[in-house]
C-alpha cells in the first residue's frame, strides 16, 4: 500500500509548560511546581502525528533564527518530516507558547507567535511543486489567515483533500 503524502502548513512553537497551584493575583509572585519545555505548535504537532502514523510528511512554516528554531528543525528531522520549506526568519523569535496548568488540570495558554506570523502567501507560491506531489493538506489558524485561504485554493486546484483545524478560534 502506498504511503499517504501529507503537506502541513502551520505553526512551530516551543512549548513552555508551567504546572502551578493557581494563577497569581495582581502583584503576587508564586513558585512554579514543575517546568518543562518541548517542541509544539499546532502545525508541528499535526506533522509529527502524521509522520508517526507512517505518512510521508512535508511542512511549510517559519521559525526564528534562534536556538528554539534550531531545536524545532532538529526535531522535525528526527521525526522524519521534510522541512525544506520551513525557513528561518531573521530578526524575529521562534513562536512560543506558555501553558499554565493548575492543580485541577485546567490550562491557560498564552502564545507569542513570532515567526509564525511572518508566513506569507509567497511561501505558498514557492511550494507549488510540493502541493502537486501531496494528497492531503493539513492547516490550522496559528498562521496568517490569508496564507490559509491561499493554501486551500491551491490545494483544491490540485485535487488535494483539505483538513482544517479551526483553532485557535478567531474573533
Amino acid at each position: 500500500m502506498e504511503r499517504a503524502k501529507v503537506l502541513v502548513i502551520g505553526s512551530l512553537n516551543m512549548d513552555m509548560v508551567l504546572r502551578i497551584e493557581r494563577m497569581p493575583e495582581v502583584g503576587e509572585n508564586l513558585f512554579v511546581r514543575e517546568f518543562s519545555m518541548f517542541p509544539g505548535g499546532k502545525g508541528n504537532n499535526q506533522a509529527i502525528a502524521c509522520a508517526r502514523l507512517g505518512a510521508l510528511v512535508s511542512m511549510i512554516g517559519k521559525v526564528g533564527d534562534d536556538d528554539f528554531g534550531a531545536r524545532l528543525l532538529l526535531n522535525l528531522e528526527q521525526e522524519n518530516v521534510d522541512y525544506a520549506f520551513v525557513t528561518k526568519q531573521p530578526l524575529t523569535h521562534t513562536g512560543l507558547a506558555f501553558i499554565f496548568i493548575d492543580e485541577r488540570g485546567e490550562n491557560r495558554i498564552l502564545v507569542a507567535p513570532g515567526a509564525n506570523m511572518k508566513l506569507s502567501v509567497q511561501d505558498v507560491e514557492n511550494a507549488l511543486e510540493l502541493f502537486k506531489s501531496c494528497d492531503f493538506l493539513l492547516l490550522q489558524l496559528e498562521v496568517p489567515q490569508e496564507v490559509v485561504r491561499r493554501a486551500i485554493e491551491v490545494a483544491h486546484r490540485f485535487g488535494m483533500v483539505v483538513v482544517l483545524n479551526p483553532a485557535p478560534a478567531q474573533e
